[in-house]
């Protein structure tokens, strides 16, 4: 995994109450692998001060292997999660943090990418300097690069960049994964259905998009094909699309699924992240289950 590991502050609409764990897409999959027993990686920037203690013995604790992460003396990234109703709505802080470090970019394109897969997204690309690295290291991948756009337009204030570098993200990886939500703001000029066949244009292999409690949609060359979701007991949403994504990565991981055989493994892999996704909406947080993806229903 490549990308940001912050502090999410969940706050209660209702009741006011905050609580901070630590969040951020790219650790959530990163810990979803590690409690399903898959070796998992995280390139990201950790800060020194206490914060960041707490989220380098969370990740450790998880099983999640910080050894290529940098070092940073700003503090650790914020998101402000304001929840009602079991949906949360966000606001980041990336300025002067440990994920937006100058030193970043160099230490992004140092760190050794050995394994068969890379995946990344999140705030990566809402920061150029981050965003230009992980870019650099996509296009030189040999394994299967796995994209989750999570689109996140509050945490950049140049929206037309923002949306031109997500587009240079689609032409340089194998898979993506996005919401309905992700693909309207990228598109917003285009339906569901014809944003679809625009990613599959820029050369991905497949695109599956999430719609909440709405079926799960597999897009390849060959046609489509939606997965439904069952209903489920929402506590909160937060960390769900991460989750499942872990999921999906974990299923390919533990079959040594190639990139040239991905898209037939892909209905199984996301049947395992509809799993995952619906177990983490009944716990509060990005906190993604220790049960084993074929132990739960």
């Amino acid at each position: 995994m490549l990308g940001e590991v912050l502090i999410d502050c969940l706050v209660e609409q209702e009741t006011a109450a905050a609580r901070l764990v630590v969040g951020g897409g790219p650790a959530t999959v990163a810990r979803t692998l590690a409690r399903q027993g898959v070796a998992s990686s995280l390139v990201t920037g950790l800060s020194c001060d206490a914060l960041g203690s707490l989220i380098e013995e969370r990740l450790r604790l998880d099983g999640v292997d910080v050894r290529s992460a940098w070092r940073s003396s700003r503090p650790p990234s914020i998101a402000l999660a304001l929840v009602e109703a079991g949906v949360a709505r966000y606001r980041f802080y990336l300025s002067d943090t440990s994920f937006g470090d100058p030193l970043a970019s160099s230490a992004i394109c140092a760190t050794p990418l050995d394994a068969p897969y890379l995946v990344t997204g999140g705030l990566t690309f809402a920061l150029e300097h981050v965003a230009g690295a992980v870019l650099d290291r996509l296009a030189g991948y040999r394994g299967l690069r796995i994209v989750d756009l999570n689109v996140r337009p509050d945490a950049t204030a140049d929206h037309a960049r923002y949306r031109e570098r997500l587009l240079e993200v689609l032409r340089a990886c194998d898979v993506v994964k996005a919401s309905d939500e992700d693909l309207a703001w990228c598109y917003p000029d285009r339906d569901l259905p014809a944003a679809i066949e625009a990613i599959l244009g820029t050369g991905p292999h497949a695109v599956i998009v999430t719609q909440g409690a709405q079926p799960v949609i597999l897009a390849c060359h060959a046609g489509q094909r939606s997965f439904p979701v069952a209903a489920v007991d929402v506590v909160d949403t937060v960390g769900a699309g991460d989750a499942f994504l872990g999921g999906v990565v974990t299923s390919l991981v533990r079959r040594e699924i190639e990139r040239s055989s991905v898209v037939s493994a892909l209905p199984e892999a996301i049947e395992a992240g509809i799993r995952l996704a619906r177990a983490t909406c009944q716990r509060r947080g990005a906190d993604p289950p220790w049960t084993p993806i074929e132990e739960l229903p």
